[in-house]
């Protein structure tokens, strides 16, 4: 078999001496005319729309675990130092999610003075990271175990406290407004 190079250069007089027909060219620029105008059409457009949301969702996945990680890393829990304080912390963590709920579900007729409270708890964490940090340097120091369990049981009755004062003046609120109709 022939090397095809050499088999081009051989033919290639014969090869260059026939044309396309007249109509061919212009049958060509008819075509490509006709696909780079529709070359982007709504379905790729879509495409690129879709390509460009799934990016932008993995990339705030990824900065949202990478934050978690970062703000993670120095933290160490109860958990962290034996298998008995993590059910208090879980305990105690629970119990204080279902106080914040109830407090959301709980109407002061005062948005501010809500968001005022759960700034206020949530001020309070601040010295719980501080005992996070202290317990990574020292796990075994009995102090910062026993401050952490009592910032929790502070907390937790604080919100008690708060929840019982707000109920009771929804209440008196309520019994009010029930007396003022039957006048």
């Amino acid at each position: 078999m022939k090397d095809l190079e050499q088999i081009i250069k051989e033919t290639r007089e014969a090869l260059d001496s026939y044309q396309p027909g007249e109509k061919h060219l212009i049958r060509f620029r008819q075509k490509l005319f006709a696909y780079n105008r529709y070359a982007l059409g709504l379905a790729d457009y879509l495409k690129i729309a879709a390509v460009v949301v799934l990016a932008s969702m993995f990339s705030f996945f990824l900065f949202s675990q990478l934050q978690t990680y970062i703000l993670q890393k120095d933290k160490y829990s109860l958990g962290d130092v034996s298998p008995e304080y993590r059910e208090v912390e879980q305990y105690y963590t629970r119990m204080i999610n279902y106080c914040y709920a109830k407090l959301d579900r709980i109407d002061t007729g005062d948005p501010d003075q809500k968001s005022m409270l759960v700034k206020e708890l949530t001020e309070m964490d601040r010295l719980y990271i501080s005992l996070q940090k202290d317990l990574k340097a020292n796990p075994a120091d009995e102090r910062i175990i026993d401050a952490m369990i009592s910032h929790y049981q502070m907390k937790l009755e604080i919100m008690n406290q708060i929840l019982l004062q707000l109920e009771n003046i929804n209440n008196n609120i309520n019994l009010s407004d029930h007396e003022n109709k039957d006048i």
